[in-house]
């Protein structure tokens, strides 16, 4: 994968005026090492992700690029086993989030994969209209 070229943000965006889209190794460690160090508030407060950013960035740009894949979802909410837990929409305990398939059963076939995803299928259009938008505790398996 070619990462892509460089590219102009608008100027009060951030304190480097350079910023990549998809990142290689170097790269990607030395954009969240220069984030690290951004006194900008709106980047550490304002995600809508509900992502820890100055965790995330740590992570990255120590080269732990699976925990930084994880940080976001460390209020997800799992069983003994590590599975997934949802509710009978496949929503998780974080709202927005759908799950189905082996994040939710564990290694199994492809027919409960897909079950799994028509049944989210219909969780997400749920999510979508307005309607389902909160994990059921009660309805989690």
């Amino acid at each position: 994968m070619q990462p892509r070229a460089e590219r102009t943000v608008p100027k009060g965006w951030l304190i480097s005026s350079r910023f990549y889209g998809l990142h290689d190794e170097v790269a990607a460690r030395e954009q969240a090492s220069r984030c690290v160090q951004c006194p900008e508030p709106t980047c550490v407060a304002g995600c809508p992700l509900g992502v820890h950013i100055p965790e995330w960035l740590a992570l990255t740009a120590e080269g732990n690029f699976l925990e930084a894949a994880a940080s976001p979802f460390h209020d997800l909410a799992v069983n003994e086993r590590g599975a997934v837990i949802v509710d009978a929409n496949h929503m998780t305990s974080i709202p927005g989030i759908l799950a189905g398939g082996d994040l939710v059963r564990g290694p199994t076939t492809a027919l409960h994969a897909v079950r799994d995803a028509r049944r989210a299928a219909i969780g997400i259009h749920g999510y979508c209209a307005g309607r389902d938008r909160r994990f059921d505790a009660a309805a989690a398996g």
